[in-house]
């Protein structure tokens, strides 16, 4: 199929009207990546949660995900705590985020909130890694007195002693949590029926899709159609001088892997990915542990982490990485970076563009170096990531919060 798109694009270049030709930024390599850009239907399973796929427990997820009740606002008597839900820092409204720099809970945290959208395709939650799975990270916030503020005690309590969610989850996990001999797996299910819902938080085609598609095909009218010139030539900037791919690549624009981008770190306590490696190993509801429902999956997972180098036995080249965020609907989901310094796409782009010293942890990606792009070369990125990355996003119906824990 790409060598049909490139025998069309050579047939069509001299076609193209009014100079208006969407082939010509683009040489065969570029059309390659471009093409290796298109969006996957379906994330990839989860083994380790057997309850991931099921829409009953994605519509109790669903509810305990906006329900504000399980927090220390509702389950203390504490005047000065607040009522929060995971949709506090993750707004249907706002890109599935919060647009704040930093998020606020109980109290303001250290990070910046990520959008939840798409992050079925993730390998490793949170900006520093420290979970391993969907239902691993749900937890997380829950127990975090800056966020939710509450114990796994209080949440088993709530979950049992609610009839109607002690019935929604007696039907989906078999059995009520009041007879379950073990708290901390009705906390655990908590968790897995939050990612059965997040895991439908995946957006549709955006342009690039469009565009992507039309390429292999080697429709230059659908070409034209999908992408304006200048969001075209900042899509062939990302595959090639700009060296965004390197990377934001793939279907979410993102290598789901962890970099040192050059921005100077704060020592918050979990502060980047030495750190989040250590926890996420040593978690007791990681992938391999006793809550997974295939821990030999999860176990392969986790032996795939790098942890030692005979030069390095404490991971010192871990420090100052960070994930790489997917882009799809990134102009939803100001401000950006993990601490949220920079409030818009124009700030991100300078700051590749000059790389100025930093006070750093660890160093820097040696593959990143000052991109040096003139004025129009940036507003030409800058176009592709608003209008080319502007994803469908999900049915409002699960934007929104249910009326009840069943469907």
């Amino acid at each position: 199929m790409r060598s049909a798109a490139l025998a069309l694009s050579l047939l069509t270049a001299c076609g193209a009207q009014g100079g208006d030709d969407p082939w010509a930024p683009f040489s065969p390599t570029l059309q390659d990546r471009v093409i290796g850009l298109v969006r996957q239907d379906a994330p990839p399973a989860d083994p380790t949660n057997a309850y991931a796929e099921r829409p009953d427990a994605a519509a109790l997820g669903q509810f305990l995900y906006f329900d504000p009740r399980l927090s220390a606002g509702y389950l203390r008597a504490d005047a000065q705590a607040k009522d929060v839900s995971c949709a506090t820092c993750h707004a249907g409204d706002l890109g599935l985020a919060d647009g704040l720099a930093l998020a606020v809970g109980q109290a303001e945290v250290t990070r910046n909130a990520p959008t939840v959208l798409n992050t079925a395709f993730n390998r490793w939650f949170f900006w520093d890694g420290r979970a391993d799975s969907h239902w691993s990270q749900a937890l997380g916030p829950l127990e975090n007195p800056l966020e939710h503020g509450v114990s796994r005690e209080e949440v088993v309590a709530f979950v049992r002693d609610d009839a109607e969610l002690a019935a929604a989850y007696t039907s989906v996990f078999g059995q009520s949590p009041a007879a379950e001999p073990d708290p901390d797996r009705v906390f655990v299910n908590v968790g897995k029926s939050i990612a059965a819902y997040e895991r439908l938080l995946v957006t549709g085609d955006a342009p690039l899709d469009t565009f992507a598609r039309a390429m292999a095909a080697g429709d230059t009218e659908a070409m034209s159609a999908a992408l304006s010139p200048e969001a075209r030539e900042g899509l062939a900037l990302f595959v090639g001088e700009a060296r965004c791919h390197l990377c934001h690549a793939g279907p979410n624009l993102t290598d789901l892997e962890f970099h040192n981008v050059g921005l100077s770190v704060e020592d918050d306590g979990l502060k980047d990915r030495r750190d989040g490696l250590a926890v996420v190993l040593s978690d007791p509801f990681n992938g391999a542990g006793a809550y997974s429902d295939d821990p030999a999956f999860g176990a392969r997972k986790l032996a795939n982490l790098k942890v030692f180098e005979t030069d390095d036995p404490d991971g010192e080249h871990l420090d100052g990485q960070f994930k790489t965020p997917n882009l799809r609907a990134v102009s939803l989901t100001a401000p950006y970076m993990h601490d949220g310094r920079f409030e818009t796409l124009a700030e991100v782009l300078e700051h590749y563009n000059e790389l100025p010293p930093q006070s750093l942890d660890g160093h820097r990606e040696e593959t990143l170096l000052p991109l040096n792009l003139s004025a129009a070369e940036l507003a030409a990125l800058e176009a592709f990531l608003a209008e080319g990355l502007a994803a469908e996003l999900p049915a409002v119906r699960l934007l929104t919060a249910p009326d009840e824990p069943t469907l």
